[in-house]
């Protein structure tokens, strides 16, 4: 509980914008690696190098292991927000009904 004048606000609207934004970066990055994937799915036919061919497709991997990790938490994040802000839309609804008129 806020305590010595500490306040809290939220704006739904805002919480979803937020939401919707944590959607779109995890929907960019998975186009991007997917764009990346079909560039460089041969990668010893850009390099020709056996040694060099191994350590690009070292280098893709964990690119692809790093992006991964960046769409699971923008995913986690995401998930949780929009938890909350059903959360919240459900006990505003609930007070709603309870006091039979909108809260403000």
């Amino acid at each position: 509980m806020p305590q010595g004048g500490d306040s809290v606000s939220l704006s739904l609207p805002e919480l979803r914008k937020t939401i919707s934004q944590a959607n779109d970066v995890t929907s960019e990055l998975d186009q991007a690696r997917s764009a990346w994937a079909g560039d460089t799915n041969e990668p010893q036919q850009a390099i020709g190098l056996r040694e060099a061919n191994q350590a690009y497709v070292s280098m893709q991997d964990a690119w692809f292991d790093e992006i991964g990790v960046y769409m699971e938490a923008l995913s986690l994040v995401h998930d949780g927000l929009q938890r909350a802000a059903n959360s919240y839309d459900d006990t505003e609804n609930a007070a709603t009904r309870a006091l039979g008129r909108e809260l403000s």
